[in-house]
């Protein structure tokens, strides 16, 4: 007769710790951010972002019309292509470089090393080393330049950049690029052109 008044009694005591639970959960404040006073970003650059199209828009083979365009009116080295989503100078990520083959790239890029400074990658990093660099000398003693941050640009086909040797005002201009074949090249010059003697490492 007593069994189930017992079994009751068990339920109720097991109930009450549950529910002493409850209160302090209950009275714990929640936590507050005021999201209001993040604000909102402050956006800046060009009203006009997307150059102008050299042949105007068409519906069919448009971009073989601004190819072709670019070719007739330059000298084969500028392009809408490059031209729209080019970034110059040392905006955030500024040492990024677009270029890339096929499967060659640089997973890391150092801007201050003429040649392909950094970790070059085919598919992943090897040995985290660079591809190859280019030195500067005179009468055998290695030159020190100085980036014109403000001169880069980089285009998904190329990445230019200007240095400055102080000591002598000479001023080189480096073009590099890879190609779709993996290939990696480097376009260095000197002016005055009877500049000094380079080495690649």
């Amino acid at each position: 007769m007593h069994g189930p008044r017992r079994r009751h009694r068990r339920a109720t005591l097991v109930a009450a710790p549950a529910v002493g639970l409850l209160v302090p959960l209950a009275a714990a404040a929640p936590a507050r951010a005021d999201n209001s006073a993040i604000g909102y970003p402050v956006y800046s650059g060009s009203a006009e972002p997307v150059p102008e199209l050299p042949a105007g828009f068409t519906v069919r083979r448009t971009m073989r019309a601004q190819y072709d365009a670019d070719r007739r009116a330059g000298n084969g080295i500028d392009f809408w292509m490059d031209r729209m989503p080019a970034r110059k100078g040392d905006d955030p990520a500024g040492d990024w470089l677009f270029t890339r083959g096929r499967a060659v790239f640089m997973k890391e890029h150092d801007p201050a090393r003429l040649g392909f400074g950094g970790k070059v990658a085919y598919g992943e990093s090897i040995d985290n080393r660079a591809a190859y660099t280019v030195d500067l000398a005179v009468d055998g003693e290695l030159l020190t330049l100085r980036e014109n941050t403000d001169s880069r640009t980089r285009t998904p086909s190329h990445w230019r950049g200007e240095f400055t040797h102080e000591a002598t005002g000479m001023t080189v201009t480096r073009t590099e690029f890879i190609t779709d074949a993996d290939g990696q090249a480097s376009a260095v010059r000197t002016t005055p052109r009877d500049g000094p003697f380079m080495t690649a490492g």
